[in-house]
């Protein structure tokens, strides 16, 4: 029962890692309903140059081939701090991270905590292939840059399998606690009564922005889908003044879905979800029907005067009428994106 009291305030704290059930996978690649490839989870970095190297869920667990040639490490991080003002709340505590392991047997792995200015690692030599917990904990530094849970491995076609990752503050890692992250990073959000975004999300309302060292997380989730900077990190969508659709998924409710283009540019990606489609309207006329015969009316003793009467026989198109825009009625709301 000495460890009461670490575990009493443990509990009152929060789990810092996002996604360490591997539930996120927003960057895989479905064709023909199959899955083609899962890339790397949401919220995570993941380094594993050369040959062979690959990532996917299995089992429920995220399974992870080391390269076969490389000399690089195989690194799979998060930067756990990346939410509004972690200075405050983690920087002089206590940080503890626990991951559930299987790998090879003779395989060396290392998992640690490190805030920029120090680490903690833990070097594992697996001797036999199981399941294993391993725990590192970490005082943060009142002079931290981040914190980021890293594991890492350089053994040539290891096949590791992660089954969870969770860190809190404390010195003991307790797996159930309330996310620190409520809801998925990377949806849209919507709001009528302001023009700021909350802390925790980011205008899209504006012109496009690059994300940074401190927004990781998210920069995995959009992966580049609307472009990258020249520093490789993902670019915001501007998407001022646009109206949202339903992705049309092979439907032929979208008649040029296969033309939609990148937000930003005239990229051709076709029916995919974040693309952008120009306006147009559809070609049409409309018909005016009037009488081109000839009558003749009597005004008194007078001569039949000649004049035209309109009837339903002949035909003639409108004048073209322009507007800035084809639009339906509407009102203005700022839309955002969640990083934290």
């Amino acid at each position: 029962m000495n460890n009461l009291p670490d575990i009493i305030f443990a509990l009152q704290q929060k789990n810092l890692v996002y996604n360490g059930d591997f539930l996120l996978f927003s960057n895989k690649q479905i064709e023909n309903n199959e899955i083609k490839a899962y890339n790397h989870p949401d919220g995570w970095m993941y380094q594993n140059e050369g040959k062979g190297a690959n990532i996917e869920l299995k089992n429920n667990s995220c399974v992870i081939t080391v390269n076969s040639v490389s000399e690089n490490f195989m690194i799979f991080k998060q930067q756990v701090n990346e939410f509004p003002r972690w200075e405050s709340y983690l920087k002089g505590k206590t940080v503890t991270a626990k991951i559930h392991i299987s790998v090879p047997q003779n395989t060396i792995i290392s998992f640690s905590l490190s805030d920029g200015v120090i680490e903690n690692k833990v070097t594992n030599e697996i001797t036999k292939e199981t399941e294993y917990e391993i725990e590192v904990t970490i005082e943060v530094s009142t002079t931290a840059k981040n914190l980021t849970i890293s594991l890492e491995c350089k053994q040539n076609n290891a096949v590791i399998t992660i089954n969870k990752i969770y860190a809190n503050i404390g010195k003991i890692a307790l797996e159930n606690l309330t996310p620190m992250v409520l809801g998925v990073i990377g949806e849209r959000k919507q709001y009528i009564a302001t023009q700021n975004p909350p802390a925790y999300e980011l205008s899209l309302c504006k012109e496009s922005k690059s994300l940074n060292n401190n927004y990781t997380r998210l920069d995995s989730v959009l992966n580049g889908r609307f472009g990258k900077s020249t520093d490789g990190y993902s670019l915001l969508p501007n998407i001022r003044g646009y109206f949202s659709r339903s992705w049309n998924n092979k439907s032929n409710i979208d008649k040029t879905a296969t033309k939609r283009t990148q937000i930003g540019s005239n990229t051709v990606l076709g029916d995919k979800v974040g693309t952008q489609e120009k306006e147009h309207f559809l070609a049409h006329t409309h018909e005016l029907k009037f009488d081109t015969r000839n009558v003749s009316v009597e005004v008194g003793a007078t001569t039949p005067i000649p004049i035209t009467v309109f009837d339903t026989v002949g035909k003639s198109e409108t004048k073209l009428r322009r507007e800035e825009e084809t639009n339906l009625i509407n009102f203005s709301e700022l839309y955002t994106i969640k990083w934290s």
